[in-house]
């Protein structure tokens, strides 16, 4: 049974155009189609099946909607391996992270160990060995949801668990296909030409995204295949793809790394732009103490904004570090917006938007996060913007 709920505007019901089709548990395609959902409540009929099959449907996304199902693991592990539909296969292989994520982040806050659900484990491993489907696309289909994106799931933000979920599944799944991973790298690695078709740029895509994996995964060769793609890339994204992976570590090879970019493209202002942002957004212990250092580097120019986005709005963005339970990142970020408001309010009132989830942390990160604000908001001279967003903050 379908059923729609219109929300806006005044029309009970809207002519919604649905493709459909029905994916046997086998991974055959049984039958396809559209239907045409013009009543609040309207059935889908289909002869001739006999096999116990699943639904795909808006399928190509057909209509602009919000689709609500619920599909258990199974359901949703089959639609991942199986579906036609790249929308609807991704879709599902997002719904099973996020479920089996939610899962691993109640589990390590009761101080359980995780383990990968069988519907995950084979799910994973097909969708990985599919060598029919496009780069980009298994790319995509392979990348868990965000952990801003698991935490709005959760009744409150668990923004340490959440952030350990998603690291040791990657790792463990990772780990369990460890060959099947190192040899796409090696495969994708191999063509060194630079091309700007959708071909190669779904590659390079691929190629990285296994590189990530291949990093935070038990590989022997972790930190020397990612150098070597490091300081022979021939292209942003494989030299950005790297580099973004080696400001997690803290070893010499990596701060000879990051100085290496710094030394081939200072005088680039867009790529020190990303120099800077990548800093910022490493989720490792001492990225604070790092942002803090680099405040003072020649190359940072705070009246410049988006060398601000860059720097404070990355950090910021990283909400495992932006989060602290010890309320260290609040702080910092409040005392640069109340110095930044000064000469640039707008960006200012922006970044007090930072603020907007003081209603649903828990008691004590509010309090850490309600006492910056309200330090802030004691300034004689704020701008009126960045007054009210905090204002409203408070009251919310």
């Amino acid at each position: 049974m379908l059923e729609q709920k219109v929300t806006q505007g005044k029309k009970l019901t809207l002519h919604i155009p649905l493709k459909w089709g029905l994916v046997a548990k086998s991974g055959q395609e049984l039958a396809r189609g559209i239907i045409h959902l013009k009543e609040k409540k309207q059935k889908l009929s289909v002869d001739h099946i006999e096999s116990e099959c699943l639904l795909s449907i808006n399928r190509n996304f057909s209509a602009p909607i919000i689709l609500k199902q619920e599909r258990p693991l199974e359901e949703l592990a089959l639609m991942m391996m199986y579906d036609k539909d790249e929308f609807n296969r991704w879709d599902a292989a997002q719904n099973l992270y996020s479920q089996i994520l939610v899962g691993c982040t109640k589990d390590l806050a009761k101080k359980k160990k995780i383990t990968i659900p069988a519907q995950l484990r084979e799910s994973f491993k097909i969708l990985l060995s599919d060598n029919k489907i496009d780069h980009a696309f298994k790319s995509l289909s392979l990348t868990f949801p965000s952990e801003t994106q698991i935490n709005d799931l959760l009744e409150q933000p668990d923004y340490d668990h959440v952030h350990l979920a998603r690291k040791q599944l990657a790792r463990m799944l990772t780990d369990d296909n460890q060959n099947l991973v190192s040899d796409i790298y090696q495969t994708l690695d191999q063509d060194k030409k630079f091309e700007l078709t959708p071909e190669a740029m779904g590659k390079r895509s691929l190629k990285n995204k296994m590189l990530g994996m291949i990093y935070y995964s038990s590989h022997t060769q972790a930190m020397e295949l990612t150098l070597k793609q490091f300081h022979e890339a021939t292209n942003m994204t494989d030299e950005m793809g790297a580099f973004s992976l080696l400001v997690e570590s803290q070893s010499a090879e990596a701060n000879a790394a990051i100085e290496a970019f710094y030394q081939k493209w200072s005088s680039d202002f867009l790529v020190m732009n990303k120099w800077f942002a990548a800093q910022a957004s490493a989720t490792r212990g001492d990225i604070l103490e790092v942002v803090k250092k680099l405040e003072s580097h020649p190359k940072f120019d705070k009246k410049n904004p988006n060398m601000l986005r860059s720097l404070y709005g990355s950090f910021a963005g990283n909400i495992y570090n932006f989060n602290k339970s010890d309320g260290s990142g609040y702080e910092f970020i409040g005392s640069r917006i109340s110095e930044i408001d000064e000469y640039n309010p707008q960006v200012a009132a922006r970044f007090a938007g930072l603020f907007n989830r003081y209603k649903k942390v828990d008691k004590k990160r509010q309090k850490l996060m309600g006492a910056v604000c309200e330090k802030i908001l004691k300034k004689t001279s704020l701008s009126k913007d960045t007054f009210e967003i905090l204002t409203k903050t408070l009251e919310s």
